[in-house]
């Protein structure tokens, strides 16, 4: 995915990255330099808003069942970490 994305942006195409990276994300220093902007999530700080939601429409009793389809993504073991808080 990087060779299109290189050639939009050598077209004048701005790029920009949501909460997804190219390459190693490593914009300064790493082999893909050319995205203009990358804006993540605090996906800590999301479990934590999303848990305490959940905690409080169940009056914080019961349990809760975390499905994670790629259980070593980051941002699932930020969330993750987080729901256990509650």
């Amino acid at each position: 995915m990087i060779a299109p994305l290189q050639a939009a942006n050598t077209a004048g195409l701005p790029i920009l990255t949501v909460d997804t990276f190219i390459g190693d994300g490593d914009y300064a220093n790493g082999p893909v330099t050319f995205p203009l902007s990358f804006i993540a999530s605090d996906n800590y700080l999301g479990g934590q808003i999303a848990c305490r939601a959940l905690a409080d429409a169940l009056n914080k009793t019961g349990k809760i069942y975390i499905q994670n389809v790629s259980p070593a993504s980051a941002r699932r073991m930020h969330a993750k970490k987080a729901a256990r808080m509650f």
